[in-house]
């Protein structure tokens, strides 16, 4: 875990929770959703915590507190623990993948992505 103080911009609403609470325990400054960030809030946001060593410094610390680096351990072990066999994908799988693959906002946007395994 680096720890290190960060801006964030969440590009997808289920990023912003997140960061919302990352930013309430001090450890990043949320800028919000992608689509109200302009060029001139970034760098706005970014000389302010370049001109501020504290803010970096209780940044990093509360990033510290927050989050230990061992996530990825947790979720191998989980997975070892767990009793389920895995398989080969099949043609019947394709549905399951492109959901989880292709947010709905970008099959709304996007409508020539209408249905998996579409040439269209």
């Amino acid at each position: 875990m680096l720890a290190l103080p960060a801006i964030v911009i969440a590009l997808a609403e289920n990023q912003q929770p997140i960061a919302r609470v990352m930013e309430s325990k001090g450890a990043v400054i949320n800028l919000g959703s992608s689509a109200a960030i302009t060029p001139a809030i970034v760098a706005s946001s970014l000389e302010s915590l370049l001109l501020s060593q504290q803010d970096r410094v209780a940044m990093s610390r509360q990033a510290r507190q927050l989050v230990d680096g061992r996530g990825a351990r947790r979720v191998i072990s989980a997975i070892r623990a767990a009793d389920f066999q895995l398989r080969l994908v099949e043609e019947r799988d394709c549905h399951i993948l492109w959901e989880l693959t292709i947010p709905p906002f970008a099959r709304c946007r996007f409508p020539r992505n209408l249905s998996p395994g579409s040439s269209t």
